[in-house]
Parts: C-alpha cells; sequence; structure tokens
C-alpha cells in the first residue's frame, strides 16, 4: 500500500506522512462523528425511558392507592356484614 502512496506523491516522504496523518486524524474525525451521534441518540432514549418510567411510576402509586382503598372498603364491607348477621351465628 505504500508504494501506491509512493507513486502517487513521487517519492516525496514529507507529502507522504502529511497525507496519511491527515487521512488517519479525517477518519478518526469521522468514526468520533459517529461515536458522538451514536451517544446522543442513547441520550435521547435514556430521556425517554425516564419519562415513561415516571408514567408507569404514577400509574403503580394510583394502582396502589386504588388498592387501598378498595381493601379499606372490603374491611367496612365485613364488618357491616357481621353486624347484620343474627348474634347466635356471628363468628369472632
Amino acid at each position: 500500500m505504500t508504494a501506491n502512496f509512493q507513486v502517487i506523491f513521487s517519492g516525496n516522504e514529507d507529502e507522504l506522512y502529511r497525507f496519511i496523518i491527515t487521512w488517519k486524524m479525517l477518519s478518526d474525525l469521522k468514526r468520533y462523528e459517529e461515536m458522538k451521534r451514536e451517544v446522543e441518540q442513547l441520550e435521547e432514549k435514556i430521556r425517554e425511558l425516564r419519562e415513561e418510567l415516571k408514567k408507569l411510576d404514577e400509574t403503580r402509586k394510583s394502582m396502589q392507592r386504588e388498592i387501598s382503598e378498595l381493601i379499606a372498603k372490603r374491611e367496612v364491607l365485613k364488618k357491616e356484614r357481621i353486624d347484620q348477621l343474627p348474634a347466635d351465628t356471628k363468628i369472632l
């Protein structure tokens, strides 16, 4: 591969080294830009997932409140039924 570069640059090693260094820097820059885009996409995905997690957590809390309310109502109904039973059939 070096032979091809030497032909292109007519044997001028300084030009060859500058070309190789420039090419490598551009290659590294391109790779950096791709990685930067990937990081930005991942950061956006993290923001979206955090928002979704927040909504799910709010739903969980709401459901827990509803469950607590239903349990409390069940206990009240259970107590009312026991109170309505004749005295000789009450089981404590």
